[in-house]
């Protein structure tokens, strides 16, 4: 009894073949690509059932025949995609003039033959030409059939199909052999006839009956074999992909930018409406205590004139008694009193009489009833506050000035913000670095060491910072400096180094870190950018097509530099390829290029000299370099720029730092 044994180079099946792991890799390769291509024509999209006369429109959407059909209101010239809403031409033979996209079937045919073969849900090959269902043993690769044993018999005996070429279905599962694609597709006008030319004319399939009949003119007609025509095209549509491609990463990288920005536009209304309760909440709270106050108010009155009444009634009913005492015993004593009685009694009745006769009640303050309420001036509004929808950046602070002592400048050129709020500023024309706090207090120096000339200030030009809080600057001398958080001298590199000529003019200008705190100088003489780690080891020099000025990071590590003569700033990569370039334009004028940063979007900020001192402004720029706004004007002589953790932009002018941030307009 046989029995299938492991080799070296693969594994040996039941029919004697050998299965190589690159045959089997092939084939489950193919797999997985028709299965992302039937992704793309999995059904129709308007009836949700498999493709029947497929037709494809402008937009590349493909739909059935019918389905286009009965989408199509009468007298309409058009065919609106019931997936992308673009419009498609109708063309003069109505819905069967569309081009077929026959490649929708061919993949559904593709995937399930290989499915089949590969038996995936249980399902195996069965022959084609019997009623048996079989399983078949082979594929006739003229017939395009699957045959069992008694039919691959039968089909060898016939003379006219002897030479029919059969693969086993075990060499086709494996990847030994692979069905060709039909060489030759039937023609779409005349049946049995296949369409063996392409006319580049009409971009029509045609066969021997069209050349004849219709495409005869070669002059008018330019025919081709179906090959080169189908070589050509696809060369043609292959030079289009990457630029396809390059477009299709600009459109998803724009759907996460609207992505983001209706997460933070969801995040900042979320936040207002906690606001808006807060603000609400107060003023329920206020009126809540002005009710109380008034209310307290009102109960003082009340304890007050209630005893003011109080006392009236019970002087009232006193009185009243004894009046009627007085009466009841007067009327009394003159009807039953005997005369000595009478006479007895008649000196304090009389007299008792007299006073009361002249008692009088007094009045009762009908003001004593009255009170009232008299409400807000407007009952009808309450200014909680206003919703605001537009922005603007404004000024929104200011320090240093011109000068010698702490915290003044002579030329502040470079600038880094800090997660903590500092802010560091190298100081060219004081050749010193100087280091305030979020509100532009002076807090203290960068700290060169004695003893270590190459810690030493010379015209001190730009500044970075690691991810561990260490300073980096660059200046006129030959070293790179490094200081701690501390602002202690740690360590100085040269950015020339070791077999390269050390006479050679160098100057550094500009320097910047990115998220793998690599470190990027830029040598303004040189027009290199040299990227050195951390310790200042050398890790690549990227040549510069550009006189570097300033240079920053963005997120997808790529490098922006500005050019202060040329007045453009070029996005590079890492290899040193431009991306593309900004023109720095001040109301369609060249300006010179000085400092340039990028926010947390990726959005380009530059500030431009216009020639003359007091006029410069900032522009905002999109993170591929179209321009967005002017966010700032008139400022004096900008420099280096750099975000706050809050969002405000700090630009180190010449002799101050002004802060800018977005406000509602």
């Amino acid at each position: 009894m046989s029995r299938a044994t492991s080799t070296p180079s693969g594994s040996r099946t039941s029919s004697g073949g050998v299965t190589s792991p690159s045959s089997m890799a092939k084939v489950a390769g193919m797999m997985q690509t028709l299965k992302k291509a039937t992704d793309l024509f999995r059904a129709c999209t308007m009836c949700s059932k498999k493709f029947t006369k497929p037709k494809v429109l402008n937009c590349l959407h493909t739909f059935c025949a019918a389905c286009l059909q009965s989408s199509i209101a009468p007298g309409n010239t058009v065919i609106i995609c019931a997936t992308c809403r673009q419009e498609t031409p109708l063309p003069k033979g109505g819905v069967s003039a569309l081009k077929n996209n026959n490649l929708v079937n061919a993949v559904q045919e593709k995937l399930e033959f290989q499915q089949q073969i590969a038996g995936e849900g249980g399902r195996k090959p069965v022959c084609n030409s019997c009623k048996d269902s079989k399983e078949a043993i082979v594929r006739c690769m003229e017939c395009k059939r699957f045959l069992c044993t008694t039919c691959k018999a039968a089909h060898q005996r016939m003379d006219f199909l002897a030479g029919h070429k059969m693969i086993s279905v075990d060499d086709l599962r494996e990847g030994r052999a692979q069905e060709k694609d039909k060489a030759v597709t039937e023609c779409a006008k005349h049946d049995d006839e296949m369409a063996k030319f392409y006319c580049l004319t009409c971009e029509e399939l045609i066969c021997h009956i069209c050349i004849v009949l219709e495409h005869r003119d070669t002059n008018e007609h330019d025919l081709v074999d179906v090959a080169e025509a189908c070589k050509q095209r696809k060369d043609a549509v292959r030079n289009f992909l990457p630029t396809v491609a390059e477009v299709r990463n600009k459109f998803n990288r724009s759907e996460r930018q609207a992505e983001k920005t209706q997460e933070n536009m969801a995040a900042n209304i979320d936040l207002v409406k906690e606001q808006l309760e807060k603000e609400s909440a107060a003023i329920i709270n206020m009126v809540e205590e002005e009710k109380k106050k008034l209310s307290s108010q009102l109960d003082v009155i009340k304890h007050n004139r209630r005893q003011a009444i109080a006392d009236m009634k019970v002087l009232a009913a006193n009185v009243g008694k004894q009046t009627q005492h007085a009466y009841d015993l007067s009327k009394t004593a003159i009807e039953e009193a005997t005369d000595g009685d009478f006479l007895s009694l008649y000196p304090i009745l009389i007299g008792k009489l007299q006073q009361l006769c002249h008692e009088v009640p007094g009045d009762i303050d009908q003001k004593l009833e009255y009170v009232d309420f008299t409400g807000p001036a407007s009952k009808h509004h309450i200014d909680l506050g206003t919703v605001v929808e537009k922005l603007g950046w404004q000024m929104c602070g200011e320090f240093g000035r011109e000068g010698v002592a702490d915290g003044e400048f002579k030329l502040a050129q470079g600038i880094i913000t800090c997660p903590d709020g500092d802010m560091v500023v190298t100081d060219s024309g004081n050749a010193r670095v100087s280091i305030f706090n979020a509100r532009g207090e002076f807090k203290g120096l960068l700290k060169p060491q004695d003893g270590k000339p190459e810690s030493n200030f010379r015209r001190p030009a730009d500044i970075a910072r690691t991810s561990n809080d260490h300073y980096v600057v660059v200046d006129q001398s030959r070293y790179v400096k490094v200081f701690d958080s501390e602002g202690h001298f740690i360590r100085g590199f040269a950015t020339l180094q070791a077999g390269e000529d050390p006479n050679q003019k160098v100057c550094p200008v500009s320097v910047a870190v990115d998220p793998q705190d690599r470190i990027f100088v830029a040598d303004y003489i040189r027009r290199l950018l040299t990227i050195h780690q951390h310790d200042g080891n050398l890790i690549k020099k990227v040549p510069l097509d550009v006189k570097p000025w300033i240079l920053t990071i963005n997120s997808k590590q790529q490098i922006l530099v500005s050019d202060y003569a040329a007045g453009k700033v070029e996005c590079i990569d890492l290899n040193g390829r431009n991306l593309f370039t900004i023109d720095t334009l001040i109301d369609g004028i060249q300006g010179k290029a000085a400092g340039v940063c990028c926010d947390s979007n990726d959005d380009i900020y530059v500030a431009i000299h216009p020639g003359t001192y007091g006029s410069s402004p900032v522009h905002q720029y999109s993170s591929t370099g179209q321009f967005v706004n002017v966010i700032a004007k008139g400022l004096y002589n900008p420099q280096c720029m750099s975000f706050t953790v809050d969002g405000r932009l700090a630009v180190a002018d010449t002799i101050s730092v002004k802060m800018f941030k977005l406000k509602s307009i």
